[in-house]
Formats: C-alpha cells, sequence, structure tokens
C-alpha cells in the first residue's frame, strides 16, 4: 500500500511542481482525514509510533505559523492538535510541578499557544462548533494547571458573544472564585 501511495504522491507534487515531502507536509491534515492517521503518518516517514504526537503538533504549529505570516490556509484539525497537544510537551518534561522558573515560563508557552489556538479558530473558521473547542480548550488549559488562563480564555469567548457550555462555566466560575477575580466572575454571569 505505502509503495502505491507514494507513486501517488509522487505523481500529483510532480504536477504541482514540489518535492513530495513539501507536498506532503502541506496536504498532512487532508491526508490524515482521507487515508488515514496510520497511512498519512508512514508518508510523513515517521516510523516510531512513540513519537508521533510530537511530531504531529511540531507539524500543527509549523502550520500556524505559515497562517500567521499569510503564506498558508490553515486546517480546523492542525489547530484541534494544538489545543489537544499544547501541554503535552510540557507534562513530559516537568509533570505536574512547577517548582523551577523554566517549568513557569514552559507551562505559560503553552497555555498561550492553547488560548491563541482557540481564539484563531474563532477568527477563521465559521460554523465551528464553538463550545466544543472552549471545552477542549479548557479541558487542555486545566489539565495543564493553567486556571488563570481558563478564565481568561472563557472571559474571551463570552467578549466574542460565543456560547460556553455549563460544565465550562462552571470550572471558569469556580477557578476565579478562588483567586477571588470578582470581576470576572461578574463577567460570567
Amino acid at each position: 500500500k505505502m509503495r502505491i501511495l507514494r507513486s501517488i504522491v509522487d505523481d500529483i507534487a510532480s504536477l504541482r511542481q514540489m518535492k513530495s515531502g513539501a507536498w506532503i507536509f502541506e496536504n498532512y491534515w487532508v491526508l490524515k482525514r482521507m487515508i488515514g492517521f496510520h497511512h498519512a503518518r508512514l508518508l510523513m516517514w515517521w516510523n516510531d509510533p512513540t513519537t508521533t504526537q510530537e511530531q504531529e503538533f511540531r507539524v500543527a504549529t509549523q502550520h500556524l505559523e505559515k497562517s500567521n505570516q499569510g503564506r498558508g490556509d490553515l486546517d480546523p484539525d492542525a489547530l484541534s492538535c494544538i489545543i489537544k497537544l499544547a501541554g503535552h510537551k510540557h507534562r513530559k518534561m516537568y509533570g505536574y510541578t512547577l517548582d523551577t522558573e523554566d517549568a513557569i515560563n514552559s507551562q505559560n508557552e503553552a497555555a498561550n499557544l492553547i488560548v491563541n489556538a482557540v481564539l484563531k479558530s474563532f477568527e477563521i473558521f465559521e460554523g465551528v462548533d464553538h463550545p466544543s473547542i472552549i471545552s477542549d480548550g479548557v479541558s487542555s488549559l486545566k489539565s495543564l494547571g493553567a486556571d488563570r488562563h481558563c478564565v481568561d480564555l472563557v472571559l474571551a469567548s463570552i467578549d466574542r458573544g460565543l456560547q460556553v457550555n455549563d460544565d465550562v462555566l462552571r470550572i471558569a466560575k469556580t477557578v476565579a472564585s478562588s483567586e477571588g477575580n470578582d470581576s470576572a466572575l461578574q463577567a460570567m454571569e
């Protein structure tokens, strides 16, 4: 199967006057939906299943960066990958403790990436299931221990007039209450 897939990719890439690897990278999310994760990862030469999440996350962040620079369209699956996996690297390196400045900086970097990916999805994808994206974002932030960012994300969603589901709102209110953030509590009423 892989030989046939590679042959097809080579033909398509040559028609587009691109190298096969560049075409696969550019079309990774479509390929993943069409042929499945297993075959898409093998086309990307990700032969070690233990590192594929990190490699896929890297592709997603590179696609986000290209989109931010106006050099390409962004697939919703890339943002979903970022939202779900941004905290993975942080947790792998530091676990759930924030006992060093590096750990705190890593947590903030991952949390900011999650919030920015959720907000970017609001910006560029009409008709996207916002409550689900907000919920995924808050869930990722909560598992990262980035409680303040949970509140910020929910407030940004409310400010945009987006629907926030009751469970997410309850989490954000609990966090805001524990931090004594009365203005956030008031905005969530």
